[in-house]
């Protein structure tokens, strides 16, 4: 079981409607779990679900554009650190220069985490069976949904990272 402890959300503000969720949980001390059980046990905690939005977060249903059900340990695919950061920083940029503030809160809050994290998974775009009816339409519209989990087995730290626009 991971605990929820703390969420930093990152906000443009630069008339692209970005933003930057990061969601941190806790690994349960002295269990031995691997990658995909810790994925497994992050889908399971409510504090993944929501619709990232607001409105929707009392959902237990949903998860950003995407119906929690679909979503597996099997749909995240590993990928390197300096390919998340890569994808990030090019997803950051990609409609605006970003404002000074929100540079520093990136270069601080998000690139050190991926960085630490001894294993980086991402959840590719899932096909169209598993998306949200509601809002799919409201999230990632200019600049895409993108979730990755960082797991930093040093500090016992899982971190939900979701980048995206409404």
């Amino acid at each position: 079981m991971l605990t929820y402890t703390n969420e930093i959300v990152i906000v443009f503000a630069n008339n692209t409607y970005q933003f930057i969720v990061l969601r941190e949980f806790d690994l349960p001390a002295g269990e031995s779990l691997d990658d995909r059980d810790v994925l497994t046990a992050l889908i399971a905690n409510r504090h993944y679900r929501g619709s990232f939005v607001g409105t929707g977060d009392g959902d237990d249903t949903i998860h950003g554009n995407y119906q929690v059900r679909a979503i597996t340990a099997e749909s995240f695919l590993p990928v390197s650190a300096t390919d998340a950061e890569s994808l990030l920083h090019t997803w950051a940029e990609y409609t605006s220069v970003l404002p000074d503030g929100v540079r520093t809160a990136i270069e601080r809050d998000v690139y050190p985490r991926i960085n630490k994290a001894t294993a980086v998974f991402q959840l590719p775009k899932l096909p169209p069976e598993a998306w949200e009816t509601e809002w799919r339409l409201a999230l990632g519209n200019a600049t895409g949904f993108h979730e990755f989990v960082l797991i930093d087995r040093a500090r016992g730290v899982v971190t939900l990272l979701i980048a995206t626009d409404d």
